[in-house]
């Protein structure tokens, strides 16, 4: 590691990539699938949550490497009632 932060994302993103399940072509585009709330409907760019989730991984990253006091964010849990954000 030659003393870098290191930030794997897989370990914020595993409950969502758990409860995903298999991609089918013809599954409805909605908040909740394929992609979940993490990341918007074209599947490559996060939304705000995915957004914060990357934070807080790289600031838990570059306090336990560097012995900062970089704040965690406030990650919210989306309703499944709510939008699409």
């Amino acid at each position: 590691s030659r003393g870098w932060a290191f930030v794997d994302l897989a370990v914020p993103f595993a409950a969502m990539i758990a409860g995903a399940g298999s991609y089918a072509a013809n599954a409805p585009l909605t908040c909740a699938m394929p992609y979940g709330w993490y990341f918007s409907l074209d599947g490559l760019r996060p939304t705000a949550e995915g957004q914060g989730l990357i934070a807080n991984a790289v600031a838990i990253a570059i306090n336990g490497t560097y012995g900062l006091g970089l704040p965690v964010l406030g990650v919210s849990t989306v309703s499944r009632t709510n939008p699409c954000p």
